[in-house]
């Protein structure tokens, strides 16, 4: 493939990448969208959609196959530390889902390819080269076959700890040093169409279903784990520190062991850099807490096919003339940034309680917090925050025929 000449090189196939490719590819542009998995993969994440995440995939063309577990849900049900709980619901008929990453990534996959992007799995960025004109991506096969290839354009979405945000010098150090241990059990009982958050003194517990019986069980611990401690057990003694949680355990069974992300907390320095952007955790990662971080990704796809497609077109491609997406992504997350440091700041304070008590009392204002967090429809307060906090233009689908040969190497 040295000689074909990419118009978009995508590091990265989950949410982030695949949607940007598939949107890209839409367009009638050649894109190459690599990843070192093989699909489908397990991955480690609370698998929550919120209602603003669901929508964008909605208008792409998302459409997981019928065999596909996956839970509707439909707000959420909040614990406090002292055990206050509070209910907020999203606005009929806006929905999550709870859907496990295998399947989501998968389907994205599979849309991109059928869009016209070349999907290549089992492959690993070893070398970039950013020339004048061009980007030369020198990569590696599971079999140790050496390829390269040569973009206009590349496009970072290999998620936290990105190694293309690295090599293009825009990595930013973790501002927390929280970690996330994620598994799948059976025998939570938790409310019809309700995912759960439950506040600890160092940390929160996440609880959504994902289908068939099974919930996603997310902790987010601060405290670091005890030398030679395995990780099995210390997700059990953290799972313990919540008490909903830790009477229900004797009758729960984890399907497969636990997973462990992080540090989190990441922001790269700048999304642009020249004949290169990042998208998706690789750009920046949320504190799962104030929502999905699927929606940052797929939004943030969004404005590249907005904003970076008009550059791609006329091969303009500095960092000068990539700068249009940097202020849209601004635009677009200056909301979410500010209710994560609201959030986030108070939630980790006793006072939290008596908040919780307020929203238990005003469930209205419970309502409000749920849906500003899962991105959903606001009411009358929509016309308030686009005033206050201008968003970047909605994108309508662009869902042609795909153009472009459709292939996918390495499955």
């Amino acid at each position: 493939m040295r000689g074909a000449m990419w118009d978009a090189a995508i590091v990265g196939a989950g949410p982030a990448g695949s949607t940007a490719a598939a949107l890209l590819a839409a367009r009638g542009f050649k894109v190459l969208l690599l990843d070192r998995a093989a699909f489908p993969r397990p991955k480690p994440c609370a698998e929550y959609l919120g209602p603003g995440a669901l929508s964008i995939l909605q208008r792409i063309g998302f459409d997981p196959p019928a065999s596909a577990s996956r839970s509707p849900i439909c707000g959420m049900r909040i614990v406090a530390a002292d055990g206050t709980a509070f209910e907020g619901r999203f606005l009929a008929p806006e929905r999550g889902i709870g859907i496990r990453r295998e399947l989501l990534d998968t389907a994205l996959v599979e849309l991109a390819a059928r869009r016209g992007a070349c999907v290549l799995e089992r492959t690993t960025v070893t070398d970039l080269l950013l020339e004048e004109r061009r980007v030369v991506v020198n990569a590696r096969t599971d079999h140790h076959r050496a390829l390269t290839f040569e973009a206009r354009l590349l496009i970072g979405a290999d998620g936290l700890h990105s190694r293309i945000a690295q090599r293009l010098g825009l990595a930013g150090k973790p501002r927390f040093k929280r970690v996330a241990i994620v598994s799948h059990a059976q025998g939570i009982e938790l409310q019809d169409g309700l995912a759960e958050i439950h506040l600890g003194p160092d940390g929160y517990l996440g609880l959504a279903p994902v289908g068939g019986g099974l919930v996603n069980v997310a902790v987010v611990t601060g405290a670091g784990r005890p030398p030679g401690m395995p990780l099995e057990k210390w997700f059990g003694t953290v799972l313990r520190g919540y008490p909903e949680v830790e009477r229900q355990l004797p009758e729960v069974t984890f399907v497969h062991r636990p997973q462990a992300v992080g540090p989190f907390g990441i922001r790269c320095l700048s999304p642009v850099a020249h004949r290169a952007v990042l998208v998706g955790d690789a750009a920046e990662f949320y504190d799962p807490l104030t929502g999905d971080g699927i929606y940052a990704a797929v939004r943030g796809a969004e404005l590249i096919d907005r904003c970076v497609s008009r550059a791609l077109e006329k091969d303009a491609l500095t960092v000068r003339q990539l700068s249009g997406y940097r202020r849209a992504r601004n635009r677009a997350f200056a909301g979410k940034r500010i209710v994560e440091r609201v959030v986030v700041g108070t939630a980790k304070r006793p006072r939290f309680s008596v908040l919780a008590r307020f929203f238990k009392r005003h469930p209205g204002a419970a309502d409000f917090l749920v849906r500003l967090t899962g991105h959903a429809e606001l009411g009358g307060f929509n016309k308030v925050l686009s005033r206050t906090l201008p968003a970047a233009a909605p994108v309508p689908g662009e869902e042609g025929p795909a153009r472009g040969a459709v292939c996918r190497v390495g499955s």
